[in-house]
């Protein structure tokens, strides 16, 4: 049998003597205080043995503290610092703990159910009301204090409860501040994008730069080379002129050396018979069936001019530039917008177009724009929509 107290006797009783109302030792006991002699108590070898266990765990707790935890209950109370009544509980403790050496069993269990007697005398006694008085005391001292830390408690939580307000508040401000930084943020951004796109010149491009020495510097075959290829830029560069209602006659340039160059755009007998427009149908439409396989298998123009070096039938390289520029013309064509590589349109310009070439059909009436749109999944990843408009006549009701 095991000498620990059970649950219910450590959290309920906490190792507590005999009930003094029902024991009839304590009764004669409360006889012989009565006449002034002695007080007799009578502990268990149990409790002996756990005030000995509680007394190694917590030094500095002594064995009439421990006295006064099993005897919560009753009417009296031992003065503190009482040295004799100390020193005879330790005694008996220990003189207990030596004869349960090498006890088991049956013979254990009647050990620890026998009790040992300790003498107290009456003046080291503590009078019930004076105990309750002093607790009382103490208790009362112990309120005063917890009113105390509860009134400091209390003001702190007030301030806490304002600071936390306060800053409640300035996280919303912020918040607020953030929301509309980020708004303002994405319109900036949308609006450099669209000056990106459309302020900016496609066509001024460092493609267009000249890579090579200036045209004083080369000679006579590669100056009228780089010539050709200014005069095709600067056309390029000057694209915007057909939307003024204008068209490039010529273009003057002057050299370091000072000598003037005259880039004539008009149609005169040498450049009409090497244009693209004097073609037949079918040189035309060789030209551009030729311009299609190099857009569709990215052949670059210096390859096709190798090739057209070679193969005396093939056609000249600089007519597939005219029938690119020509199909260039058409549609004005930026980049879209991002990360992302594709090219846009402007509808409000391709409508303006549209509508334009139905007046001069002789179609005054008031139009109807219909726009539709269609699209498809072509694979897990990318997503075709296409997007079209159409101009008809307005019905009469």
């Amino acid at each position: 049998m095991s000498d620990r107290l059970s649950c219910r006797e450590e959290l309920q009783t906490k190792f507590q003597l005999q009930n003094p109302q029902d024991s009839l030792h304590l009764h004669y006991i409360f006889e012989q205080r009565a006449t002034g002699s002695y007080l007799l108590l009578k502990i268990t070898h149990k409790v002996l043995l756990k005030w000995r266990e509680l007394k190694n765990a917590i030094a500095d707790a002594s064995y009439i503290d421990l006295l006064h935890l099993s005897s919560v209950h009753s009417p009296f109370s031992i003065k503190p610092g009482t040295q004799r009544v100390e020193e005879c509980l330790r005694t008996v403790v220990t003189k207990v703990y030596g004869q349960g050496k090498g006890l088991r069993g049956t013979s254990r269990v009647i050990f620890l159910n026998k009790e040992k007697s300790v003498q107290v005398y009456h003046d080291e006694l503590e009078h019930g009301n004076s105990v309750i008085k002093n607790r009382l005391e103490k208790c009362e001292e112990e309120k005063k204090d917890l009113k105390g830390e509860i009134q400091e408690l209390e003001i702190r939580c007030g301030e806490l409860l304002q600071e936390l307000e306060s800053a409640e508040y300035r996280m919303q401000d912020l918040e607020n501040e953030s929301e509309k930084a980020v708004q303002e943020n994405k319109q900036l951004s949308e609006y450099l994008d669209f000056l990106e796109d459309v302020m900016i010149c496609t066509n001024c491009s460092e493609k267009l730069k000249n890579h090579g020495r200036p045209i004083h510097e080369v000679s006579k075959r590669q100056g009228n080379r780089k010539i050709k290829e200014v005069k095709t830029n600067a056309a390029k560069a000057l694209w915007f002129l057909e939307s003024f209602g204008l068209t490039l006659d010529s273009v003057k340039v002057t050299d370091k050396d000072g000598k003037i160059t005259d880039l004539d755009y008009g149609t005169d007998d040498r450049c009409s018979k090497a244009s693209f427009h004097n073609l037949s149908q079918e040189g035309q439409d060789t030209v551009s069936s030729l311009l299609y396989i190099m857009d569709n298998f990215c052949v670059g123009d210096a390859a096709y001019h190798e090739v057209s070096m070679i193969v005396d039938d093939a056609p000249r390289s600089y007519l597939i530039k005219q029938c690119r520029s020509d199909l260039n013309k058409i549609f004005h064509i930026s980049k879209t917008p991002g990360k992302h590589a594709g090219a846009q349109m402007s509808f409000k310009e391709e409508l303006r177009t549209q509508i334009k070439k139905k007046r001069e059909n002789g179609d005054l009436g008031k139009q109807q724009v219909k726009i539709s749109g269609d699209g498809a999944k072509m694979s897990r990843i990318a997503n075709f929509i296409v997007i079209s408009f159409a101009c008809c006549p307005m019905e009469r009701t």
